[in-house]
């Protein structure tokens, strides 16, 4: 039997806290067209999780913006998330790269 990974084994208490147990669902992305994830920094100190935006994108040109996302990568092209509880302050300062 498979043990199945817990939220708690993955980010640390206070990206935990600061999240909401929603994940990103399914990136779909054909001929550049459609979701996918960009890293914008905000690394964590303890757990070393990224903030990433979900976006869709139209031939890469970002169209609408589903929210932001604590992303931890546990294998290259394969990560965790954990929908972000404050959007405006992570959308305002995108492009600072100053954390919380």
């Amino acid at each position: 039997m498979k043990e199945e990974i817990t939220a708690d084994q993955i980010f640390c208490p206070i990206c935990i806290e600061d999240t909401l147990p929603q994940t990103t669902g399914n990136l779909l992305r054909i001929n550049f067209v459609g979701t996918t994830i960009k890293n914008i920094g905000f690394r964590c100190n303890i757990c070393k999780s990224l903030v990433a935006e979900k976006r869709f994108t139209l031939y890469g040109i970002p169209i609408h913006t589903f929210g932001y996302f604590r992303i931890q990568e546990i294998y290259p092209r394969s990560f965790y998330a954990r929908k972000l509880k404050d959007q405006k302050y992570y959308g305002l300062n995108s492009t600072k790269g100053f954390a919380k």
